[in-house]
Protein backbone atom coordinates (compact mmCIF):
# COMPACT_ATOMS: atom_id res chain seq x y z
CA UNK A 1 0.00 0.00 0.00
CA UNK A 2 3.25 2.05 -0.13
CA UNK A 3 2.75 3.35 -3.69
CA UNK A 4 -0.93 5.14 -2.53
CA UNK A 5 -1.99 8.00 -0.99
CA UNK A 6 -5.32 8.81 0.17
CA UNK A 7 -7.57 11.50 1.08
CA UNK A 8 -10.75 11.14 3.42
CA UNK A 9 -13.02 14.01 3.25
CA UNK A 10 -15.88 14.11 5.64
CA UNK A 11 -16.73 15.73 8.92
CA UNK A 12 -13.72 14.16 11.26
CA UNK A 13 -12.67 17.02 13.18
CA UNK A 14 -10.49 17.26 15.88
CA UNK A 15 -11.66 15.98 19.56
CA UNK A 16 -11.54 19.23 21.06
CA UNK A 17 -12.95 21.15 17.93
CA UNK A 18 -16.08 18.67 17.79
CA UNK A 19 -16.23 18.95 22.12
CA UNK A 20 -16.38 22.90 22.16
CA UNK A 21 -18.63 23.39 18.78
CA UNK A 22 -21.01 20.44 19.91
CA UNK A 23 -22.30 22.08 23.16
CA UNK A 24 -24.17 25.11 20.80
CA UNK A 25 -25.64 22.67 18.56
CA UNK A 26 -29.38 21.34 19.01
CA UNK A 27 -28.67 18.13 16.83
CA UNK A 28 -24.88 16.80 17.41
CA UNK A 29 -23.48 13.96 15.43
CA UNK A 30 -22.50 11.80 17.83
CA UNK A 31 -23.19 8.40 16.59
CA UNK A 32 -21.65 9.58 12.61
CA UNK A 33 -18.52 10.61 13.87
CA UNK A 34 -18.05 7.28 15.75
CA UNK A 35 -18.20 5.25 12.10
CA UNK A 36 -16.10 8.31 10.01
CA UNK A 37 -13.87 7.89 13.12
CA UNK A 38 -13.33 4.20 12.88
CA UNK A 39 -12.98 4.10 9.48
CA UNK A 40 -10.05 6.63 9.57
CA UNK A 41 -8.96 4.11 12.49
CA UNK A 42 -9.04 1.28 10.16
CA UNK A 43 -7.62 3.33 6.92
CA UNK A 44 -4.45 3.98 9.80
CA UNK A 45 -4.68 0.18 10.81
CA UNK A 46 -4.01 -1.41 7.40
CA UNK A 47 -1.10 1.03 7.30
CA UNK A 48 -2.19 3.62 4.48
CA UNK A 49 -1.01 6.89 3.71
CA UNK A 50 -3.75 9.01 5.15
CA UNK A 51 -4.62 12.60 5.02
CA UNK A 52 -8.03 13.75 6.52
CA UNK A 53 -9.75 16.51 5.27
CA UNK A 54 -13.01 17.31 7.46
CA UNK A 55 -15.87 20.01 7.85
CA UNK A 56 -17.44 20.68 11.64
CA UNK A 57 -20.97 18.80 11.26
CA UNK A 58 -22.91 22.21 11.70
CA UNK A 59 -26.68 22.26 11.74
CA UNK A 60 -27.38 25.05 9.68
CA UNK A 61 -27.60 28.35 11.44
CA UNK A 62 -29.12 29.17 14.28
CA UNK A 63 -29.17 25.54 14.96
CA UNK A 64 -25.57 26.13 15.85
CA UNK A 65 -25.50 29.73 16.72
CA UNK A 66 -21.76 29.63 15.41
CA UNK A 67 -21.28 30.96 11.86
CA UNK A 68 -18.22 31.54 10.83
CA UNK A 69 -16.08 27.99 11.02
CA UNK A 70 -12.67 28.56 10.24
CA UNK A 71 -9.47 26.75 9.28
CA UNK A 72 -7.54 24.19 12.14
CA UNK A 73 -5.33 21.55 11.59
CA UNK A 74 -4.34 18.59 14.36
CA UNK A 75 -2.21 15.62 14.25
CA UNK A 76 -3.74 12.38 15.19
CA UNK A 77 -1.43 9.22 15.36
CA UNK A 78 1.07 10.71 13.09
CA UNK A 79 -2.19 11.45 10.02
CA UNK A 80 -2.64 15.40 9.02
CA UNK A 81 -6.60 16.35 9.84
CA UNK A 82 -7.10 19.51 8.34
CA UNK A 83 -10.39 21.82 9.43
CA UNK A 84 -11.12 23.39 6.26
CA UNK A 85 -13.18 26.87 6.64
CA UNK A 86 -16.71 27.31 5.64
CA UNK A 87 -20.27 29.45 6.09
CA UNK A 88 -22.74 28.35 8.64
CA UNK A 89 -25.61 29.78 6.99
CA UNK A 90 -27.89 27.39 4.67
CA UNK A 91 -26.92 28.27 1.05
CA UNK A 92 -24.04 29.49 1.77
CA UNK A 93 -22.71 26.24 3.35
CA UNK A 94 -22.95 24.37 0.07
CA UNK A 95 -21.27 26.68 -1.90
CA UNK A 96 -18.08 27.76 0.68
CA UNK A 97 -17.32 23.82 1.67
CA UNK A 98 -17.32 23.28 -2.07
CA UNK A 99 -14.81 25.51 -2.54
CA UNK A 100 -12.66 24.84 0.44
CA UNK A 101 -13.01 21.64 -1.09
CA UNK A 102 -11.60 22.56 -4.31
CA UNK A 103 -8.58 24.36 -2.68
CA UNK A 104 -7.43 21.97 -0.71
CA UNK A 105 -7.87 19.34 -3.49
CA UNK A 106 -5.33 21.33 -5.70
CA UNK A 107 -3.40 21.05 -2.91
CA UNK A 108 -2.95 17.86 -2.38
CA UNK A 109 -2.45 17.10 -5.68
CA UNK A 110 0.17 19.58 -6.53
CA UNK A 111 1.96 17.66 -3.70
CA UNK A 112 4.49 15.19 -5.59
CA UNK A 113 5.58 12.66 -3.68
CA UNK A 114 4.88 9.91 -6.80
CA UNK A 115 2.09 8.02 -5.24
CA UNK A 116 -1.65 7.11 -6.84
CA UNK A 117 -3.83 9.17 -5.51
CA UNK A 118 -7.07 8.38 -4.32
CA UNK A 119 -10.00 10.44 -2.63
CA UNK A 120 -12.93 8.38 0.02
CA UNK A 121 -15.83 10.72 0.49
CA UNK A 122 -17.22 10.08 4.14
CA UNK A 123 -21.16 10.45 3.86
CA UNK A 124 -23.27 11.83 0.65
CA UNK A 125 -22.38 15.50 0.74
CA UNK A 126 -22.84 17.28 -2.60
CA UNK A 127 -19.95 19.69 -2.17
CA UNK A 128 -17.93 17.03 -1.97
CA UNK A 129 -18.93 14.72 -4.02
CA UNK A 130 -19.33 17.88 -7.05
CA UNK A 131 -15.58 18.90 -5.84
CA UNK A 132 -14.33 15.38 -5.69
CA UNK A 133 -15.88 14.90 -9.00
CA UNK A 134 -14.08 17.71 -10.68
CA UNK A 135 -10.90 15.68 -10.04
CA UNK A 136 -12.07 12.45 -11.22
CA UNK A 137 -12.98 13.48 -14.51
CA UNK A 138 -10.03 15.87 -15.62
CA UNK A 139 -6.85 14.39 -13.30
CA UNK A 140 -8.43 10.80 -13.65
CA UNK A 141 -8.63 10.57 -9.63
CA UNK A 142 -10.06 7.34 -8.40
CA UNK A 143 -13.09 8.27 -6.15
CA UNK A 144 -14.97 5.97 -3.55
CA UNK A 145 -17.62 7.11 -1.07
CA UNK A 146 -19.23 5.85 2.11
CA UNK A 147 -22.21 5.54 2.61
CA UNK A 148 -23.52 5.49 5.88
CA UNK A 149 -27.32 6.90 4.84
CA UNK A 150 -29.74 7.85 1.90
CA UNK A 151 -30.07 11.48 1.97
CA UNK A 152 -33.80 11.15 1.25
CA UNK A 153 -34.25 9.14 4.45
CA UNK A 154 -32.58 11.85 6.98
CA UNK A 155 -33.07 14.54 8.75
CA UNK A 156 -35.63 12.54 11.64
CA UNK A 157 -37.28 14.88 14.19
CA UNK A 158 -36.79 17.96 12.72
CA UNK A 159 -39.81 19.95 11.68
CA UNK A 160 -38.81 21.63 8.59
CA UNK A 161 -41.31 23.66 5.70
CA UNK A 162 -42.40 22.69 2.49
CA UNK A 163 -40.17 24.45 0.79
CA UNK A 164 -37.27 22.92 2.91
CA UNK A 165 -38.42 19.00 2.13
CA UNK A 166 -38.69 20.38 -1.38
CA UNK A 167 -35.26 21.71 -1.58
CA UNK A 168 -33.66 18.25 0.32
CA UNK A 169 -35.65 16.26 -2.56
CA UNK A 170 -33.94 18.38 -5.05
CA UNK A 171 -30.80 17.68 -3.59
CA UNK A 172 -30.80 14.27 -3.00
CA UNK A 173 -31.50 13.48 -6.56
CA UNK A 174 -28.76 15.42 -7.56
CA UNK A 175 -26.45 13.50 -4.79
CA UNK A 176 -28.17 10.16 -6.52
CA UNK A 177 -27.02 11.42 -9.58
CA UNK A 178 -23.06 12.58 -8.54
CA UNK A 179 -22.61 8.84 -6.84
CA UNK A 180 -23.28 7.19 -9.99
CA UNK A 181 -20.25 8.73 -11.74
CA UNK A 182 -18.13 7.59 -8.41
CA UNK A 183 -15.46 4.89 -8.50
CA UNK A 184 -17.30 2.67 -6.04
CA UNK A 185 -19.47 2.69 -2.71
CA UNK A 186 -19.50 1.43 0.46
CA UNK A 187 -23.08 0.74 1.86
CA UNK A 188 -24.50 -0.57 5.13
CA UNK A 189 -26.99 -2.46 3.26
CA UNK A 190 -27.11 -4.32 -0.02
CA UNK A 191 -30.75 -3.03 -1.02
CA UNK A 192 -28.94 0.51 -1.15
CA UNK A 193 -27.54 -0.23 -4.83
CA UNK A 194 -29.79 -2.80 -5.86
CA UNK A 195 -32.77 -1.08 -5.53
CA UNK A 196 -31.45 2.19 -6.88
CA UNK A 197 -30.85 1.58 -11.02
CA UNK A 198 -28.46 4.98 -11.21
CA UNK A 199 -26.13 2.72 -8.89
CA UNK A 200 -26.44 -0.66 -10.68
CA UNK A 201 -23.05 -0.69 -12.25
CA UNK A 202 -21.05 0.65 -9.48
CA UNK A 203 -18.26 -1.51 -7.59
CA UNK A 204 -19.75 -1.71 -3.77
CA UNK A 205 -19.30 -3.28 -0.95
CA UNK A 206 -21.76 -4.05 2.14
CA UNK A 207 -20.13 -3.07 5.30
CA UNK A 208 -22.84 -2.46 8.02
CA UNK A 209 -21.03 -0.94 10.58
CA UNK A 210 -17.57 -1.67 12.76
CA UNK A 211 -16.86 -1.03 16.52
CA UNK A 212 -13.42 -0.41 18.22
CA UNK A 213 -11.79 -4.09 19.05
CA UNK A 214 -10.11 -2.55 22.25
CA UNK A 215 -13.58 -1.58 23.75
CA UNK A 216 -13.44 -3.66 27.07
CA UNK A 217 -16.75 -6.09 28.41
CA UNK A 218 -19.21 -3.81 30.52
CA UNK A 219 -18.52 -5.07 34.08
CA UNK A 220 -22.14 -5.75 35.80
CA UNK A 221 -23.72 -5.80 38.88
CA UNK A 222 -26.69 -7.36 39.77
CA UNK A 223 -29.53 -5.38 40.71
CA UNK A 224 -33.62 -6.52 42.02
CA UNK A 225 -34.64 -4.14 39.09
CA UNK A 226 -34.24 -5.26 35.79
CA UNK A 227 -33.06 -2.71 33.88
CA UNK A 228 -34.19 -1.64 29.93
CA UNK A 229 -31.82 1.12 28.47
CA UNK A 230 -32.06 2.40 25.35
CA UNK A 231 -29.55 5.02 24.02
CA UNK A 232 -29.42 7.04 21.19
CA UNK A 233 -31.72 9.29 18.80
CA UNK A 234 -35.02 10.16 20.81
CA UNK A 235 -37.49 10.65 18.53
CA UNK A 236 -40.64 8.45 17.13
CA UNK A 237 -38.95 7.34 13.91
CA UNK A 238 -36.30 5.35 16.56
CA UNK A 239 -39.53 3.76 18.16
CA UNK A 240 -39.07 5.03 21.03
CA UNK A 241 -42.34 6.70 21.38
CA UNK A 242 -43.25 2.59 21.36
CA UNK A 243 -41.19 1.56 24.01
CA UNK A 244 -42.53 4.58 26.09
CA UNK A 245 -45.85 3.20 25.33
CA UNK A 246 -44.86 -0.46 25.98
CA UNK A 247 -43.73 0.18 29.31
CA UNK A 248 -46.79 2.87 30.24
CA UNK A 249 -48.69 -0.97 29.47
CA UNK A 250 -46.16 -2.87 31.49
CA UNK A 251 -46.40 -0.51 34.25
CA UNK A 252 -49.71 -0.80 35.13
CA UNK A 253 -49.11 -4.88 35.90
CA UNK A 254 -45.83 -4.73 37.96
CA UNK A 255 -43.10 -2.61 39.53
CA UNK A 256 -40.16 -4.90 38.94
CA UNK A 257 -38.68 -3.34 35.79
CA UNK A 258 -37.09 0.06 34.86
CA UNK A 259 -36.68 1.80 31.55
CA UNK A 260 -33.24 4.48 31.44
CA UNK A 261 -33.43 6.07 28.23
CA UNK A 262 -29.89 8.49 27.15
CA UNK A 263 -30.21 10.75 24.01
CA UNK A 264 -31.57 14.10 22.97
CA UNK A 265 -34.17 14.52 20.03
CA UNK A 266 -38.01 15.68 19.54
CA UNK A 267 -39.19 13.51 22.25
CA UNK A 268 -37.52 14.86 25.65
CA UNK A 269 -40.21 16.31 26.64
CA UNK A 270 -42.45 13.87 26.68
CA UNK A 271 -40.12 11.47 28.51
CA UNK A 272 -39.41 13.51 31.33
CA UNK A 273 -43.37 14.41 31.43
CA UNK A 274 -43.76 10.18 31.74
CA UNK A 275 -40.39 10.41 34.33
CA UNK A 276 -42.22 12.22 36.96
CA UNK A 277 -45.13 10.19 36.46
CA UNK A 278 -43.46 6.90 36.69
CA UNK A 279 -40.15 6.87 39.31
CA UNK A 280 -39.57 3.56 37.15
CA UNK A 281 -38.78 5.29 33.89
CA UNK A 282 -35.39 7.42 34.09
CA UNK A 283 -33.88 10.25 31.88
CA UNK A 284 -30.40 10.84 32.04
CA UNK A 285 -30.09 13.25 29.32
CA UNK A 286 -27.33 13.52 26.52
CA UNK A 287 -24.43 11.96 27.99
CA UNK A 288 -21.18 10.84 27.20
CA UNK A 289 -19.68 7.67 26.05
CA UNK A 290 -18.28 7.23 29.34
CA UNK A 291 -21.42 7.81 31.59
CA UNK A 292 -23.35 5.26 29.36
CA UNK A 293 -21.15 2.36 29.93
CA UNK A 294 -21.12 3.21 33.91
CA UNK A 295 -25.05 3.11 33.58
CA UNK A 296 -24.68 -0.23 31.74
CA UNK A 297 -22.95 -1.98 34.61
CA UNK A 298 -26.62 -1.96 36.00
CA UNK A 299 -28.56 -2.85 32.97
CA UNK A 300 -30.56 -6.44 32.58
CA UNK A 301 -31.18 -5.45 29.00
CA UNK A 302 -30.73 -3.37 25.76
CA UNK A 303 -33.28 -1.92 23.32
CA UNK A 304 -33.69 -1.06 19.62
CA UNK A 305 -37.29 -1.21 18.83
CA UNK A 306 -36.84 0.47 15.07
CA UNK A 307 -40.11 -0.37 13.17
CA UNK A 308 -38.98 -2.85 10.83
CA UNK A 309 -42.24 -1.92 8.27
CA UNK A 310 -40.62 1.54 7.98
CA UNK A 311 -39.41 2.57 4.69
CA UNK A 312 -36.19 3.89 5.51
CA UNK A 313 -34.78 0.95 7.84
CA UNK A 314 -34.43 -1.53 4.51
CA UNK A 315 -31.55 0.92 3.54
CA UNK A 316 -29.95 1.34 7.29
CA UNK A 317 -27.92 -0.33 9.94
CA UNK A 318 -28.46 0.53 13.49
CA UNK A 319 -25.26 1.26 14.91
CA UNK A 320 -26.28 0.91 18.21
CA UNK A 321 -26.72 -2.66 17.92
CA UNK A 322 -22.75 -3.08 17.13
CA UNK A 323 -22.23 -0.79 20.17
CA UNK A 324 -24.74 -3.09 22.42
CA UNK A 325 -23.80 -6.35 20.92
CA UNK A 326 -19.89 -5.28 22.16
CA UNK A 327 -20.94 -4.79 25.60
CA UNK A 328 -21.62 -8.31 26.29
CA UNK A 329 -25.44 -7.41 27.54
CA UNK A 330 -28.33 -9.09 26.06
CA UNK A 331 -30.32 -6.81 23.24
CA UNK A 332 -33.84 -7.17 22.21
CA UNK A 333 -34.61 -5.83 19.23
CA UNK A 334 -37.09 -5.74 16.38
CA UNK A 335 -35.39 -7.96 13.30
CA UNK A 336 -35.19 -5.37 10.84
CA UNK A 337 -34.14 -6.07 6.55
CA UNK A 338 -31.20 -4.52 7.00
CA UNK A 339 -29.18 -6.33 9.77
CA UNK A 340 -27.73 -9.69 7.73
CA UNK A 341 -28.50 -12.92 8.84
CA UNK A 342 -25.33 -13.67 10.63
CA UNK A 343 -26.90 -11.72 13.88
CA UNK A 344 -29.95 -13.61 14.13
CA UNK A 345 -27.82 -15.98 16.56
CA UNK A 346 -26.70 -13.53 18.58
CA UNK A 347 -29.79 -11.01 18.81
CA UNK A 348 -33.45 -11.76 20.85
CA UNK A 349 -36.07 -10.28 18.76
CA UNK A 350 -39.38 -9.11 19.41
CA UNK A 351 -42.12 -10.18 16.97
CA UNK A 352 -42.85 -6.29 15.81
CA UNK A 353 -42.65 -2.48 16.68
CA UNK A 354 -46.14 -1.52 18.09
CA UNK A 355 -45.91 -1.19 21.59
CA UNK A 356 -48.49 -4.23 22.46
CA UNK A 357 -45.54 -6.32 20.86
CA UNK A 358 -43.17 -4.95 22.52
CA UNK A 359 -44.65 -5.08 25.89
CA UNK A 360 -44.79 -8.72 25.27
CA UNK A 361 -41.22 -9.41 24.31
CA UNK A 362 -40.44 -7.69 27.20
CA UNK A 363 -42.35 -10.35 29.46
CA UNK A 364 -40.97 -12.77 27.84
CA UNK A 365 -37.40 -11.68 28.21
CA UNK A 366 -37.75 -11.79 31.88
CA UNK A 367 -39.50 -15.30 31.67
CA UNK A 368 -36.36 -16.28 30.02
CA UNK A 369 -33.49 -18.36 31.49
CA UNK A 370 -30.98 -15.53 32.19
CA UNK A 371 -27.77 -17.86 31.73
CA UNK A 372 -28.92 -18.39 28.16
CA UNK A 373 -29.61 -14.71 27.51
CA UNK A 374 -26.22 -14.16 28.95
CA UNK A 375 -24.18 -16.69 26.05
CA UNK A 376 -25.97 -14.82 23.31
CA UNK A 377 -24.75 -12.06 24.41
CA UNK A 378 -21.26 -13.33 25.07
CA UNK A 379 -21.50 -14.75 21.21
CA UNK A 380 -22.63 -11.64 20.17
CA UNK A 381 -19.51 -9.91 21.27
CA UNK A 382 -17.07 -12.28 20.02
CA UNK A 383 -18.35 -11.94 16.52
CA UNK A 384 -18.09 -8.11 16.33
CA UNK A 385 -14.94 -7.94 18.22
CA UNK A 386 -13.41 -10.38 15.58
CA UNK A 387 -15.28 -9.92 12.72
CA UNK A 388 -16.59 -6.29 12.65
CA UNK A 389 -13.66 -4.47 13.86
CA UNK A 390 -12.32 -1.10 12.25
CA UNK A 391 -8.76 -2.87 10.77
CA UNK A 392 -11.24 -5.54 9.48
CA UNK A 393 -14.12 -3.97 7.93
CA UNK A 394 -11.99 -1.40 6.33
CA UNK A 395 -9.62 -3.94 4.08
CA UNK A 396 -12.88 -5.03 2.90
CA UNK A 397 -13.01 -1.72 1.41
CA UNK A 398 -9.60 -1.30 0.51
CA UNK A 399 -9.73 -4.66 -1.19
CA UNK A 400 -12.86 -3.35 -3.73
CA UNK A 401 -10.36 -0.39 -4.14
CA UNK A 402 -7.33 -1.89 -5.23
CA UNK A 403 -9.33 -4.70 -7.26
CA UNK A 404 -10.55 -1.77 -9.31
CA UNK A 405 -6.82 0.06 -9.85
CA UNK A 406 -5.54 -1.91 -12.49
CA UNK A 407 -8.20 0.34 -14.49
CA UNK A 408 -10.23 3.36 -14.50
CA UNK A 409 -13.32 3.22 -13.01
Amino acid sequence: MNNYSFLQIGFFVGDEDFKENTKADVYPQVAARKLEGRYVDGLMKNAVDLTVLSFFPASNFPGNKKIWFPFAKNIMQGVSNYSYPFVNIIGLKHVSRFFSCVSFLIKWHLHRDHKRKIIIIYSAHSPFLLAALLFKVFLRTPLYVIVPDLPRHMNFGKKKSALWHFLKKLDASFIDRLIACTSGVSVVSKNMVVENENWLKLPYVVIEGMIDAASAPIARVQLQQKVFMYTGGLNAEYGVQEILSAFEILLAERTDIELWLCGSGELVSEIERLAEKYPQIRYFGYVTQGEIEQLMTQVFCLLNCRNPDDAFVKYSFPSKLLEYLSSGIPVLTTKLPGVPAEYDEVLNYLDGGAAGTIADGIRNTLLCDESQLQDKARRGRALVLNKKNSQTQVLKFLNLIFSKDNKYV
